[in-house]
């Protein structure tokens, strides 16, 4: 009698032990859809840092228009009022002047020709025509204009505490 007693119970902990056992095809499933999970993170992360480093930043506001509206305004060896407006903008329109003048630097540019240039004399004219030719100095006509400003601005009465 005592064994039919527990028959029951040790059916009972087979089947529990049986169902614990059948868990490798459940965790396949499982690792499946967390690695479905990261790599949909991944990504997601990696389209948010593409569209991020593409769309255009907002440009700096200063005294009401844009930094770069300001910069496009300078003339090259322009007038006494241009120089008298940016002497009294102080230091902060020096450092104005001086992120203008970063952003038209473009050294990779700069570099590209100065090796294609070189490159021409030594390559033979088939190759170099398969290499793109460099494009004109974008930013050149910018520096100049900024640096005339800024030479003019150092001429005068010296602003104080600038610290770029």
């Amino acid at each position: 009698m005592r064994v039919a007693h527990i028959a029951p119970a040790l059916d009972n902990s087979l089947n529990a032990h049986k169902e614990s056992t059948q868990f490798p095809e459940d965790r396949d499933c499982t690792m499946k859809k967390s690695r479905r999970i990261g790599f949909a993170v991944l990504l997601v992360a990696i389209l948010g840092a593409v569209v991020w480093s593409v769309l255009p930043r907002r440009d700096p506001v200063f005294h009401g228009k844009s930094e770069n509206s300001w910069i496009k305004e300078i003339e090259y060896n322009g007038p006494d009022e241009q120089t008298r407006i940016w002497r009294e903008f102080g230091p902060e329109g020096i450092r104005v002047l001086v992120r203008g003048l970063e952003a038209a630097n473009h050294p990779v540019e700069r570099t590209y020709r100065k090796v294609y240039r070189q490159m021409w004399r030594v390559l033979p004219g088939r190759l170099m025509g398969l290499l793109p030719a460099p494009r004109m100095d974008s930013g050149r006509s910018t520096r100049m204009r900024v640096v005339a400003l800024l030479s003019r601005l150092a001429k005068g009465p010296c602003i104080n505490n600038f610290r770029g």
